[in-house]
């Protein structure tokens, strides 16, 4: 299969001052859902990249999120949505890392060929379809010497392999990635993807995210993954359902029974507690550290036995 776009390595950096894309202006890049809570840190917003991705495509992405930043006035987590069949390797870093360092989410229905795949790596959720692989190779070789030549294509190997080890992607990713023709494009099939680490939480946020729900049951994260193990037991693995009336099967069983299982409590004293936390914690907002001291409260009132 030919590669309809190369991944490449150009000359030109990113210096200058970005310019502002409006919502909805022409561009491969756009604004799609503003963030509805200002001021309210790690607000989702929606932005979208179609196309061949550029260096003018990486400025584009940065100001669009600093512009949304400060109209929100706290930080923002792009939900990213990505169809291109690749360009300029270094743009796509960018993007990359400004995608990661706001914890934001990557998705594609496909393609996501050659530099988009690099683009994709900073989701710390990625959700891919359609990834295409080739060898990276330069836009232009034009030198004489062998040597010449060897040391920059190791340069860009390790350039490669630094952003792979920042992104916490495994090196087999590259190794297939070499194995492939510039001229040529290899399709990843999904279960590879997700056994490479390409799609899927990145293993760091996991611990991060685990962590912080732990802390809102009162549990260590040990103790959390015991309890997740104990719902997939009794609900089943998403791997392993066959059909989409078993996947809501699924669905169910774990919206009746994770709640109780992960804060401890019976069928009776689950009931107390829904009750409860509708009364005491209504008036707090969502997912505010208040609201979640104040249901932890009810939790431990409850799993506290009664003395004597």
């Amino acid at each position: 299969m030919r590669a309809l776009v190369a991944l490449s390595i150009l000359a030109a950096g990113f210096a200058g001052s970005a310019w502002a894309q409006t919502i909805g202006a022409p561009g491969n890049v756009k604004l799609n859902e503003i963030c509805e809570s200002r001021g309210r840190p790690g607000c989702p917003v929606q932005l979208s990249i179609e196309g061949q991705i550029t260096a003018e495509t990486a400025r584009s992405f940065t100001s669009l999120i600093e512009l949304e930043q400060k109209r929100v006035g706290a930080t923002i987590r792009p939900v990213v949505n990505i169809q291109s069949t690749g360009g300029d390797l270094q743009a796509a870093m960018v993007i990359g890392r400004e995608i990661r360092l706001r914890t934001g989410t990557i998705r594609s229905t496909g393609p996501c060929h050659s530099a988009c795949v690099f683009a994709a790596m900073g989701g710390v959720e990625r959700h891919l379809v359609g990834i295409g692989l080739h060898r990276p190779y330069f836009a232009y070789a034009d030198t004489n010497l062998f040597s010449e030549a060897d040391a920059r294509y190791k340069k860009m190997l390790r350039l490669i392999m630094d952003y792979m080890f920042e992104m916490n992607i495994s090196e087999e990713l590259l190794r297939v990635m070499i194995s492939v023709p510039p001229g040529e494009m290899r399709l990843l099939p999904l279960p590879d993807a997700r056994r490479i680490g390409l799609n899927g939480v990145d293993p760091a946020y996991d611990e991060f995210r685990t962590g912080q729900e732990a802390a809102q049951y009162g549990l260590t994260s040990m103790e959390l993954r015991r309890r997740e193990v104990a719902i997939e037991t009794q609900c089943g693995r998403e791997e392993d359902m066959r059909s989409l009336a078993d996947l809501h099967k699924r669905d169910a069983c774990r919206k009746a029974t994770r709640e109780r299982i992960m804060w401890g409590l019976d069928e009776q004293n689950l009931v107390k507690f829904n009750r409860a936390t509708e009364e005491r914690c209504r008036e707090l907002e969502p997912d505010s550290l208040e609201r979640r001291l104040c249901v932890r409260r009810v939790a431990d009132a409850l799993r506290t036995p009664a003395r004597p």
